[in-house]
């Protein structure tokens, strides 16, 4: 989380760290490039406010909590429920969109409303224009 709070702070924009009880051993207090802190009462609350609160979702490389908050989102793309683009970074990320087309239902129609981009750099040029 640090990583990407610097990279927005460092850009002139806004960094929000949302922690919950579940992560007190890693609050986000001790990141000193966000702008904001809030501290959610559950998991499920701050999975919601990391939705409503983002203009657009950027997914680095990342564990479980990553991928959850990437099909969360995903799948509130998929049914309308948020208009927001949503940009992986890392060439890995069509290796890994690669394997859940061929091992799911997810077809090409889902796959399109992510946008995998190489680089941070790829990530802002596509902010920047979806944005615009």
């Amino acid at each position: 989380m640090e990583g990407v709070s610097r990279g927005a702070a460092e850009a002139g924009g806004t960094a929000i760290g949302i922690t919950c009880a579940a992560f007190d051993d890693r609050r986000a207090g001790g990141n000193a490039y966000l702008t904001r802190s809030i501290h959610a009462p559950d998991l499920l609350a701050r999975l919601r406010q990391l939705v409503e609160l983002g203009d657009a979702y950027v997914v680095l490389d990342g564990g479980i909590g990553t991928l959850l908050e990437l099909l969360l989102v995903w799948n509130l793309l998929a049914i309308g429920a948020v208009h927001k683009p949503c940009l992986l970074v890392g060439a890995h990320w069509r290796e890994v969109l690669g394997a859940l087309s061929r091992q799911t239902q997810i077809g090409p129609q889902h796959t399109a409303m992510l946008q995998v981009v190489d680089t941070p750099a790829g990530a802002v040029r596509a902010l920047q224009e979806a944005l615009a």
